[in-house]
């Protein structure tokens, strides 16, 4: 009886544990998190680009972000970087693009970017770049971010899937997706 009382009491912690991770997992990636603007290359001389990104769980779509903002750089571009939540600006009259980044969770793009592209209304016809990533199926959430774009008016000029668990060079010829990004960023075609 002992036993049973015992292997009860262990289940029982294990069920609560797992419930409380599932709660964790489930809840935390769609919180904001509120950060000021960063400016990198101040001085650029090609133009001014805003990126609002989700940064994750991980690090994966911070670096893959920063990335992409470093081959911009590169380009001699002026780059603000922010997350989105209810204080990101939706003032872009100054931007000659705007890079929009967020990971996977549930088959959507993070519940802020969400929120974020939402809360835009209308981008009247700004050049966009989407930046989503996800451990390997981002078909669902790529498209989602897609239709919130075009109905808020945005014109996407590429959308950009990088994967931290799948191939990503069946799409893209080589694997590391910060090469992948950064790579991108440089060849982007933005006017």
């Amino acid at each position: 009886m002992a036993g049973k009382r015992k292997a009860l009491k262990i289940f029982s912690v294990l069920v609560i544990i797992g419930v409380l991770l599932f709660a964790f997992l489930l809840l935390v990636p769609q919180m904001e998190k509120v950060t000021g603007f960063e400016t990198l290359n101040s001085e650029g001389k090609s133009g001014k680009i805003l990126v609002v990104y989700n940064p994750g769980l991980s690090s994966f779509q911070k670096d893959v972000t920063l990335s992409f903002v470093n081959g911009l750089v590169e380009r001699d571009y002026i780059v603000d970087i922010t997350t989105p939540s209810s204080e990101t600006t939706t003032e872009t009259n100054g931007y000659d693009l705007i890079v929009l980044g967020a990971p996977t969770y549930g088959f959507s793009p993070a519940k802020p970017m969400e929120n974020y592209v939402k809360k835009f209304g209308d981008f009247k016809g700004k050049k966009i770049v989407v930046l989503i990533t996800g451990s390997g199926s981002t078909d669902e959430s790529e498209a989602k971010m897609k239709e919130l774009i075009e109905n808020a008016n945005g014109t996407i000029i590429e959308s950009l899937t990088l994967w931290s668990l799948a191939p990503n060079e069946e799409i893209y010829g080589i694997s590391d997706p910060s090469e992948i990004a950064y790579k991108s960023a440089l060849n982007l075609k933005i006017s």
